[in-house]
């Protein structure tokens, strides 16, 4: 398994029915106007794979051929081109996570290690993390932080800072999230923010909801 999903094995099917059955932010809520007749359009086109779609839609340019050729609206092709692309989120600087001690920050960009995509290929294997730990001359709880951290990063609007709460809580991996009662794991989280103060800003059910079902497609 990789950093990120890979979006040729994810079906433009498979795309219409997540955005048919999953929360959706409201600025999203459009892509469910004539969903199926839309989605038809696109398949009819050529368009099978998330992966074509997001080659597709991939400037503004090619959305404003797509929509003429389709006979679809922009907005929607501009809004569904975030989506996809938010499926492949930005990945986080190393540095940012303030829960790691300065020096092994340090250390770890020393070495090449700047972002969470950079340090995924360092902690997903027991092998490859007891090598970052003798390179480094890290601790086994160190290294698993690390391995967590980066883990939870991968999905869609987890911040650093957002990321340290998951980690410090009952569900420290992508696995836990996907798992997790939605209510249970909101009322964890605010708990956590309260007692230590990880992050500004509020959350709410609907975000965790929205976690969980996001944590469930990188399974």
């Amino acid at each position: 398994m990789g950093y990120y999903v890979d979006l040729n094995s994810i079906s433009l099917a498979d795309l219409k029915q997540r955005i048919a059955t999953s929360y959706l932010i409201p600025s999203q809520r459009i892509l469910l106007d004539e969903l199926d007749a839309r989605f038809a359009a696109l398949q009819a086109s050529g368009i099978h794979t998330v992966a074509q779609l997001q080659q597709a839609l991939k400037t503004k340019a090619k959305v404003e051929q797509v929509a003429e050729a389709l006979s679809l609206p922009v907005d929607y092709l501009t809004v569904l081109r975030r989506l996809v692309n938010s499926l492949h989120p930005d990945p986080r600087d190393v540095a940012d996570f303030t829960c790691v001690p300065e020096e092994t920050r340090r250390a770890l960009g020393e070495i090449g290690i700047k972002t969470t995509v950079d340090l995924y290929a360092r902690v997903t294997s027991p092998e490859e993390q007891q090598k970052l730990k003798a390179e480094l001359h890290l601790t086994d709880d160190m290294v698993r932080l690390l391995a967590h951290l980066v883990d939870v990063c991968r999905l869609r609007y987890v911040s650093p800072a957002f990321a340290q709460v998951l980690v410090n809580s009952s569900y420290d991996s992508v696995a836990k999230i996907a798992a997790a009662d939605p209510e249970r794991l909101y009322a964890e989280v605010l708990a956590l923010n309260r007692d230590q103060a990880y992050f500004k800003g509020s959350v709410g059910l609907n975000d965790m909801k929205f976690l969980v079902e996001d944590a469930g497609y990188l399974l």
